[in-house]
């Protein structure tokens, strides 16, 4: 599996707000619309090449954000 597939894996994954703040970081970043950015980077995994190690960082820190969330709450209970 490559890269692209491997961020649509994480992307997928996330919350839908989660998934609206990578969208709009990513366009603000590079200029292009959230929606190009959801259907062709995320679900085609047509990432490209000079952008796809910012991406996987952006992506990666948002689920990483949201694994301590949770984290947070299996450890108040």
């Amino acid at each position: 599996m490559n890269k692209a597939e491997n961020i649509k894996k994480i992307f997928i994954g996330l919350t839908n707000d989660r998934k609206e703040d990578v969208k709009y970081q990513l366009h603000k970043e590079f200029g292009i619309s959230t929606e190009s950015i959801k259907n062709l980077w995320f679900y085609d995994a047509k990432i490209p090449k000079s952008k796809i190690d910012r991406v996987q960082e952006v992506v990666k820190a948002k689920m990483q954000e949201q694994i301590n969330e949770a984290q947070n709450l299996i450890d108040v209970i």
